[in-house]
């Protein structure tokens, strides 16, 4: 868990830099509970209209219901942990 953890600090820490590039980021949660509006600010971004068949594929995306994961966090350094949730913060800041 704490090579996952640390992994994703490095794919992360960069978000802020991504975002005043030419990048649109998509929040994956945010996607799977409304794909239509999240992909129209694809849509947007890129200049370009949804046609018919990308609301049909967009129909189909479903959000899955998962079971509670197991307390693997517990066992994970507090630093670590904070680390990863300023990061977390972060990202849903600049995703808006």
């Amino acid at each position: 868990i704490e090579r996952c953890y640390i992994y994703y600090l490095r794919q992360y820490q960069s978000l802020e830099v991504l975002a005043r590039q030419r990048y649109c980021l998509v929040d994956y949660d945010a996607f799977v509970v409304d794909p239509v509006s999240q992909f129209q600010r694809v849509a947007d971004y890129l200049k370009a209209e949804l046609t018919p068949k990308t609301a049909e594929v967009l129909s189909s995306v479903r959000h899955m219901e998962q079971r509670p994961p197991p307390d693997t966090i517990s066992g994970i350094d507090t630093s670590l942990q904070r680390r990863v949730n300023a990061i977390v913060e972060k990202a849903y800041s600049i995703l808006g």
